[in-house]
């Protein structure tokens, strides 16, 4: 194996703990309980939890652990603890995980025993909640206290993590031009209903925007949701059949646009949903920022449907991944991993021959793409086909791009292969941050 790979493989297993948005905290070594010897051993040294530490649960009938006070930022969470049985099945119980705040219970999961495979860590259920601008800091709350013995238990941590804000484009976005553009219901969408381009004559504007959103400060991705049929419309004289085009995404913070391109009309999928590559953007104290799509060009726009817009958090280690046009036979096609506010570290792209099992690091998060051959492959710098995997990045996090080139041969025709990314950091200890898997089917 050559270095690089062998220096993969050995900081994809690291356990290390990057930063993350929301908050990540130990049950040993933060939380509390109420009982210690002989029914729960404190701070057991651990190499399998990135703290170093867990708390054997020996024998108990009360386990009730509770963590200290959390603040959060205004928005939608995803809670989980994780644990695992470490000796056969007696007393193996359900396990209930709580999100309060201020007495009052604002989420809550249970794990049944049945998804407690012995010796195998395990999470809770995800356990989703919303905090307002009224919310105070909240507790969570895990264990079983229904009075049955629970025994030979290992608790390690508890991650909290922001959900994507969606904007609903139907409730949440204007159009110009309505008439060429409605919205209508629909069973595909989560709000039940989209805005869709359908018209006899040709809608050649396409002008779409949302109102203002005041969103705590950081550094965010936005994305839209959406899909492309194509129709029959009048236009220049004649019927014809519309075709995809171009969009361009356009960011508003604190007054100040930015417009990128986030559909490229060769990279999308005609009769299904897709998501647009994000846009990043950052939003400083006090300031509102808005999103729009647009497309003002002469061609026809008829056969778009319009879902919902997706702002995602971000944080040092977010790591966004895309391709600059349709893998094929025959030529090359350019990845852009880009994390935002990570100046001066490392940037590691490969490929996977598939997503099945990804990797699992020490700290409990999953890397989208296992260590297979093409991995290892792909970042052996004389394969031929794969340049520039490992790249620092640049004073903005953006990185030299990784050139995939594919030969003229008629075999791979529909061979769907992944890339994924991994943020690191610049003296080659910690994992910062890791992409999606993004699939590449060859055409």
């Amino acid at each position: 194996m050559n270095r690089l790979a062998t220096f993969a493989a050995t900081v994809l297993l690291a356990s290390t703990l990057a930063a993350q948005p929301g908050h990540a905290s130990s049950l040993a070594l933060q939380w509390s309980h109420p009982f210690g010897m002989p029914h729960i051993m404190d701070d057991v040294p651990s190499t399998a939890s990135v703290y170093g530490a867990v708390d054997h649960v020996i024998s108990i009938f009360w386990l009730d652990y509770n963590s200290p006070s959390i603040p959060l930022s205004p928005g939608r969470y995803v809670a989980r603890v994780r644990f695992r049985k470490t000796v056969d099945t007696l007393g193996r119980q359900p396990m209930t995980f709580s999100i309060s705040d201020g007495g009052s219970t604002l989420a809550t999961s249970e794990l049944p025993a049945s998804a407690q495979p012995v010796g195998q860590w395990v999470e809770t259920h995800a356990t989703i909640f919303e905090v307002t601008a009224t919310t105070g800091p909240i507790t969570a709350r895990f264990g079983s206290t229904n009075g049955t013995l629970k025994r030979n238990y290992e608790l390690d941590s508890c991650t909290i993590r922001p959900l994507p804000f969606v904007i609903p484009a139907a409730t949440g976005m204007q159009f110009d031009n309505v008439g060429f553009i409605n919205v209508e219901a629909s069973s595909e969408t989560e709000s039940g209903q989209l805005w869709r381009a359908s018209y006899p004559d040709a809608l050649t504007y396409l002008n779409g925007w949302t109102p203002d959103y005041a969103l705590p400060m950081g550094t965010y991705a936005v994305r839209f949701r959406l899909r492309f049929d194509p129709e029959t419309t009048f236009h220049l004289g004649g019927n014809v059949v519309t075709a995809t085009q171009d969009l361009w995404l356009r960011c508003t913070v604190g007054g100040v646009s930015t417009d990128v391109i986030t559909a490229i009309s060769g990279l999308q999928p005609v009769g299904q949903w897709f998501e647009s590559s994000p846009a990043i953007f950052t939003v400083g104290l006090g300031q509102l920022c808005s999103f729009g799509l647009y497309n003002t060009g002469s061609d026809p726009k008829n056969g778009y449907s319009f879902d919902r817009a997706i702002v995602t958090p971000m944080d040092t280690g977010a790591v966004a991944l895309v391709a600059d046009r349709l893998p094929s036979i025959g030529s090359s096609l350019t990845l852009a991993p880009f994390a935002p506010n990570a100046p001066q570290q490392w940037m590691l792209t490969m490929l996977a021959a598939s997503t099945t099992g990804g990797t699992a690091l020490g700290d409990g998060r999953v890397f989208a793409l296992p260590m297979d051959a093409l991995v290892i492959l792909s970042l052996d710098p004389s394969n031929g086909f794969f340049s520039g995997a490992l790249a620092p990045t640049d004073l903005v996090g953006g990185s030299a791009k990784p050139v995939l080139t594919i030969p003229y041969e008629p075999a791979l025709l529909g061979l769907t292969i992944y890339a994924g990314s991994a943020l690191v950091s610049q003296n080659f200890t910690q994992i910062l941050g890791l992409s999606a898997a993004l699939p590449l089917t060859i055409q």
